[in-house]
């Protein structure tokens, strides 16, 4: 599983880290048990933007 975000207000940011902060666990989505190496990460983001 992967998430995947199509914002395009923030072009001009990057990520330069990501840590798991909340880790390995099975939970049960719709009845179905379902295992995520992490379930929830911090992302960290560089923006530059030219003055104006």
């Amino acid at each position: 599983m992967r998430w995947t975000t199509h914002c395009n207000l923030l072009s001009e940011c990057k990520v330069v880290s990501q840590t798991c902060v909340e880790g390995r666990g099975t939970r049960r989505i719709n009845g179905v048990p379902t295992t995520l190496d992490c379930w929830k990460y911090q992302v960290n983001h560089q923006c530059t933007r030219d003055n104006t």
